[in-house]
């Protein structure tokens, strides 16, 4: 079954296709840039599923001089100034499975 985009990841994705045209890269400079193929290149700035892994934006923001980070962090700023935009699909997903939380705290 195909997983579905959350909205951050059309908005990455949304970054990524702007720096890329702006770049003026061809998809196949970019595919011998990253090693990556132009069809998975396609499918992620088309924002089709299964949505780009962390690697993957890392390595399209690299090729027009963004850092995975600099994506996600536009991505956060935009979806925090937008009052009916959703981070991800459900409460679920920022849920910790059962037992101790401090585990999970590294901050």
């Amino acid at each position: 079954m195909a997983k579905n985009l959350l909205p951050m990841d059309a908005l990455i994705a949304g970054y990524l296709l702007e720096a890329i045209q702006s770049s003026g890269l061809t998809y196949r400079q970019i595919a011998s840039d990253t090693g990556m193929s132009i069809n998975r290149i396609g499918i992620i700035l088309r924002q089709e599923s299964p949505p780009a892994t962390l690697g993957e934006i890392g390595l399209l923001g690299s090729a027009v001089g963004l850092s995975a980070s600099e994506l996600v962090e536009r991505a956060e700023n935009v979806a925090r100034q937008r009052q009916d935009y959703e981070l991800v699909a459900n409460e679920s997903i920022n849920e910790f499975p059962e037992g101790n939380d401090a585990d999970y705290d590294h901050a």
